[in-house]
């Protein structure tokens, strides 16, 4: 048997629960609606495990050409050694079905996983396509329409190397194309752990118009999310991704050295901290992590009841220096606001 459950432009309201082993594809789904779907698997490639799909045709309606309401609930434990190829345990993704070009929509897709890496030569686990009608990677934008994307459950153990996810991307090893200058929004990774050393998401951030959503996110590798655009971002919710967090704190409150920051919901930033300033020079204060543009700076110099006239200076997006004219040696606070 190749497919486990092929429902190609046929098959809308359908719920299904069943076990793959040695299928070439386990679920096949483009131009569908409603699917509700519980699928057991320990396929490895060389193929798309899962493969969710819009092939748009010109002659077809925006509602024919559309994929969306897809609920998955995914399992795939100690798969056997494999080469994965070119494939992921799942893909989704918008091809043109001809060489005139039309609009493909994919929405409100919910995928809940639980992973383990298995044996070695293991594909990623998500990957995106947008490709051409040949096959080709395309970088054109079409109108396509990419929303309401859900991702949440439990990745134990990708040290292989590779990307765990790799989203819109055109550079990964997985993915294909590029959705800049598309409608992207709303792409939410809830309640998710990944572990390993080679867990890393792999996202073209720029393509996103609204809402790149982390929350209860972990993962050992820190996040590749290219230029991202301002105010779109938000990971102010129990985060930790490698070096990328929602909250880091070093040092300890109150004393001179003591650095914090946290990220907020609408893709904003905002650092404080506790430090000294030597009499009569400029003391520079590194941020914990960089501004996308110049932030805003506050510095007070009451701190342990001392006062004394201090001037924030020379501010750019990964630091600034503070100017002590007075003769005394001060403590300060300092704050800094911005954008990720």
């Amino acid at each position: 048997m190749y497919y486990g459950l092929n429902t190609q432009k046929n098959g809308d309201q359908v719920e299904a629960h069943f076990r793959t082993r040695g299928a070439g594809r386990s679920y096949f789904a483009y131009n569908v609606r409603q699917h509700k779907v519980t699928l057991d698997s320990t396929n490895a490639g060389p193929f798309d495990d899962v493969l969710l799909k819009v092939y748009a045709l010109n002659t077809e309606s925006n509602d024919e050409n559309t994929l969306s309401d897809i609920e998955l609930h995914y399992s795939n434990l100690s798969r056997p050694a494999a080469n994965p190829g070119s494939g992921s345990l799942i893909r989704f993704g918008i091809d043109q079905e001809t060489a005139n070009s039309a609009a493909g929509f994919i929405r409100n897709i919910k995928l809940d996983l639980e992973i383990n890496q298995g044996a070695t030569g293991q594909p990623v686990i998500l990957a995106t396509t947008k490709a051409t009608s040949t096959g080709a990677s395309d970088t054109t934008a079409r109108g396509h329409y990419i929303q309401n994307i859900e991702i949440s459950g439990t990745c134990f153990g990708y040290s292989v190397g590779t990307s765990a996810m790799e989203l819109f991307t055109n550079t990964g090893v997985n993915s294909l194309g590029d959705f800049s200058g598309d409608n992207v929004a709303n792409i939410i990774f809830r309640d998710l752990e990944i572990y390993g050393t080679s867990t890393s998401i792999n996202i073209n951030s720029a393509c996103i118009d609204r809402a790149l959503v982390f929350e209860n996110v972990f993962a050992e590798t820190t996040p590749s999310l290219g230029s991202l655009p301002g105010k779109v971002l938000d990971a102010s919710k129990n985060v930790r991704m490698g070096t990328f967090r929602s909250f880091f704190d070093s040092g300890v409150p109150s004393t001179s050295g003591y650095q914090a920051y946290r990220r907020l919901p609408d893709g904003g930033i905002e650092m404080w901290g506790f430090a000294t300033a030597p009499s009569g020079a400029n003391t520079t204060i590194n941020f914990p992590t960089v501004f996308a543009a110049t932030p805003q700076v506050l510095v007070t110099c009451n701190a342990a009841g001392m006062g004394s006239p201090l001037n924030a200076v020379n501010i750019t997006g990964s630091k600034f220096d503070v100017n002590n004219p007075s003769a005394s040696t001060v403590l300060f606070n300092w704050r800094a606001t911005g954008y990720f």
